[in-house]
């Protein structure tokens, strides 16, 4: 090769290292998702549009009792409308990505006509922070949002290596909404095996299934948790990232 070519392939990998390490930091931005500052709602309102902050807008709502006193409450989730939260990726013509926040609010109807609030969650709902990450909401896997048989019904929609949709079930005990039941369904999408979990945090038993989509010939083990209190909905952290397991004692039954 003359020194002319070596000088011209030089320049060219220069160029190229040079602009992988572009899209590697501008990447690593995108993974960083714009800050966001959540407002505070009011303590009480007449209407349940006047627990919405200006910017955000009410994405879903269920109606039902929650406590018991006969009256129509109010579960939604709010779902900020930022433009600057939409982000492009870098050296990408795809659509902005949307990060913008979802908050989960309960308000329980009072005597008066008006709602007093009684929870606003941050976490449970994770925030789409990249472009690699599903809408749990509104993405490509179902979720659901439901008042039913007096308690708070919520399943997120995951998609990544595995389809995979975990499952709340919160119901107002001494003051706070406690998880009663939770389960998770996965199914990977290379493999197609399946995985479910199952438990009763009012029995404390545990169902784990696990088995393939090309069989139903499920492996099915049983489990209970060690004593302890109903966790509350603002102690859950993270819907995706939450862990039922995570403190099992592993006795089986």
């Amino acid at each position: 090769m003359n020194s002319g070519a070596a000088d011209s392939v030089g320049a060219g990998l220069m160029a190229s290292l040079l602009w992988i390490g572009l899209a590697t930091a501008a990447a690593s931005d995108i993974n960083q998702a714009p800050p966001v500052r959540y407002p505070s709602l009011r303590d009480a309102a007449a209407a349940v549009a006047d627990f919405v902050p200006a910017g955000w807008r009410i994405e879903r709502q269920a109606r039902g009792d929650l406590n018991g006193d006969g009256r129509v409450d109010r579960a939604l989730i709010l779902h900020d409308d930022d433009p600057a939260l939409r982000v492009r990726m870098p050296f990408d013509d795809s659509p902005p990505v949307d990060t913008n926040p979802r908050m989960l609010v309960v308000l329980f109807a009072r005597t008066d006509g008006g709602f007093r609030c009684v929870l606003v969650n941050h976490t449970l709902i994770p925030r789409v922070e990249n472009d690699r990450d599903n809408d749990p909401i509104d993405g490509v896997v179902a979720s659901d949002f439901a008042i039913a048989d007096g308690t708070l019904q919520i399943a997120l929609g995951g998609f990544g290596a595995e389809i995979f949709q975990p499952a709340f079930t919160f119901r107002w005990i001494d003051g706070a909404f406690r998880l009663i039941t939770y389960q998770s369904m996965a199914v990977h999408r290379m493999d197609g095996s399946t995985r479910e979990v199952h438990v009763d945090y009012t029995t404390r038993r545990v169902e784990l299934r696990q088995g393939t989509v090309s069989d139903d010939k499920d492996t099915v083990r049983h489990r209970r948790l060690p004593p302890g209190p109903l966790p509350t909905l603002q102690a859950i952290g993270d819907g995706f990232g939450f862990d039922p397991l995570a403190e099992d004692n592993d006795a089986t039954d």
